[in-house]
């Protein structure tokens, strides 16, 4: 599972730099967000044990069994965090669907305890409610 959420943060950070490249760059009277100003840091690429160490013995799931050695190469990545705002604009001109639209529901944390929960997605809390735009 941890593994899928470094899957989704790089595809948020290819779709924030797929939005930049095909972004409109002429002036905007509607004030509209500006990919292209996000900011992105260049992170040098190397190599990493990936998984379950001997130092955490028990201390994780079975999905992160056995450890192994993982190269990356070096890239860039958005120095903040890609908004709301920006993720549906993204959603919109590419169709992208989230796991858990595909699903229909989502993993929910609450009082400690884990479970998935019909209808809840990037667009809608955890009470279902649509998340509305602040003006």
């Amino acid at each position: 599972m941890k593994n899928r959420n470094l899957i989704v943060a790089v595809i948020v950070c290819v779709a924030l730099a797929w939005a930049c490249k095909n972004e409109n760059k002429s002036p905007n009277a509607n004030h509209e967000m500006n990919l292209c100003d996000t900011e992105f840091a260049f992170v040098e690429g190397g190599t990493f044990t990936m998984g379950c160490t001997e130092e955490q013995s028990n201390d994780c799931y079975n999905d992160e069994k056995p450890a192994h050695e993982e190269t990356v190469k070096d890239f860039y990545i958005g120095k903040y965090e890609v908004t709301v705002e920006q993720f549906a604009k993204f959603v919109e001109e590419t169709g992208y669907k989230t796991d858990a639209e595909k699903s229909d529901s989502s993993l929910i944390c609450a009082d400690g305890l884990k479970s998935y929960k019909k209808g809840v997605t990037w667009r809608f809390n955890s009470a279902g409610q649509l998340y509305q735009k602040k003006e």
